[in-house]
């Protein structure tokens, strides 16, 4: 609710060189279960920004949470019209779509929307299709398809919170508890300045598929306290899909 307050008060272009605002604000709303709020919120920032794709991400997850998936569809086929941009891989749309169908209770049309997303994935390999097609199988519980694109990234691309977080996920989820522990001890071994608790978020994901619930949730707790964001990660995220129904967790994820 903070943050629905702090989206009305964001700065406009030309004051915001970014759409940051726009974005923070479509997650408090779908966080409150406000679509047609989120649905405004990326309208708004795509009269400014018409190409951006993380704006149509959004505008997709407003979409599901309406259960308008004929709209869904459309704006993906707008989608795949859009220029090349080098920062942000066509092919993740259709995975960002499914998971939050699969979040929704769409259980059928997410099994149906990875099948696709993950047979137009680039041929050529490189570190980051590789890495961009281990999500894809992560988010659609592929384990062992997951476990083989991630595991061949260089060590120079894989020795980060987020990949370390994916591996070790999936690692537990294969029941390799001693590789899925090395990841937990991987994370913590991590440094920067600008971690913001993202290497103990990475723990916490890793120790809930590993089925420790109580420790997952203390670890999300100091994630949190040293600055790890809430999102809609966390609603589609599978590390934490045993975490669901369990009241102290439960009391963590509900709004302020």
């Amino acid at each position: 609710t903070d943050a629905v307050e702090r989206y009305h008060a964001y700065p406009r272009p030309g004051g915001c060189p970014w759409p940051g605002g726009w974005l923070q604000g479509s997650i408090a709303f779908h966080g409150l279960e406000r679509y047609e709020e989120e649905l405004a919120v990326a309208r708004e920032g795509l009269q400014y920004w018409p190409d951006h794709r993380g704006l149509m991400d959004v505008e997709i997850r407003a979409f599901v949470g309406m259960g308008r998936l004929d709209a869904v569809d459309s704006v993906l086929a707008v989608m795949e019209t859009l220029p090349p941009d080098p920062d942000y891989d066509p092919a993740l749309s259709p995975v960002w779509a499914a998971q939050e169908l699969r979040a929704h209770g769409y259980e059928a049309e997410a099994e149906a929307m990875f099948a696709e997303a993950i047979e137009k994935f680039p041929s050529r390999t490189t570190d980051t299709t590789s890495y961009n097609l281990g999500r894809a199988y992560y988010y659609a519980r592929r384990w062992p398809e997951a476990e083989a694109a991630l595991r061949e990234l260089s060590p120079e691309f894989s020795d980060n919170y987020d990949h370390i977080r994916l591996f070790g996920v999936t690692l537990a989820k294969l029941g390799d508890r001693d590789g899925a522990r090395a990841m937990i001890e991987r994370a913590g071994s991590l440094e920067g300045p600008n971690l913001r608790g993202r290497h103990i978020l990475a723990q916490a994901r890793i120790t809930a598929a590993l089925g420790d619930r109580d420790e997952a949730i203390r670890l999300l707790q100091e994630a949190f306290a040293n600055g790890a964001y809430y999102g809609t990660w966390i609603h589609v995220e599978p590390a934490l899909d045993d975490l669901w129904g369990y009241p102290p967790f439960e009391s963590l994820m509900r709004p302020r």
